[in-house]
């Protein structure tokens, strides 16, 4: 190669003969082991036009199912989930990980607000959850009332609220 040519790059080389090695001696041929390619690919292919996707060769359509393939994921925490629901499927996705935006791009994006907001929800959800659990509460009460169970003898501090007998 001489100096002023660029570098190939490795999907440069699967456009030629891939029992030819970039120094053009022959090599033995070796077969690619059987993938399966990603969803995408044969999605992207269908819209491509037929006289283009004729065109491709089996090198690049390989590279091109190569570069479909999604990197791992760079979360801590990376649940997702598809959930049957009243005759339709909805999804459910959990991330959580170290922040590697800038706080320029969040700003940009919008979130910048963010950890205000999740202080609110959080708020929220603990209010939410002890209005459930005091609730729940009373409607246990209610309901060992209503069978006769009394758990400790006595007067309950309860009874007066609920029942409103004084």
């Amino acid at each position: 190669m001489s100096s002023f040519e660029e570098p190939l790059h490795p999907c440069d080389t699967a456009s030629r003969p891939h029992w030819i090695t970039l120094e053009g001696r022959p090599l033995r041929q070796v077969s690619r082991p059987a993938f399966r390619r990603p969803f995408q690919f044969e999605r992207m292919l269908a819209r491509l036009p037929p006289y283009v996707r004729n065109s491709l060769t089996s090198q690049q359509l390989d590279c091109i199912s190569d570069a479909l393939i999604p990197d791992p994921p760079q979360h801590v925490i990376d649940y997702r989930a598809s959930i049957p629901l009243f005759g339709r499927r909805f999804y459910v996705a959990l991330m959580a990980g170290r922040e590697r935006r800038s706080l320029s791009r969040l700003v940009q994006e919008g979130q910048s607000r963010a950890r205000r907001a999740a202080g609110f929800y959080a708020v929220l959800t603990l209010l939410l959850v002890g209005v459930a659990f005091v609730a729940c509460v009373l409607l246990g009460y209610v309901v060992k009332s209503a069978l006769g169970v009394d758990l400790i003898e006595g007067p309950s501090i309860l009874h007066q609220y609920v029942f409103g007998a004084r």
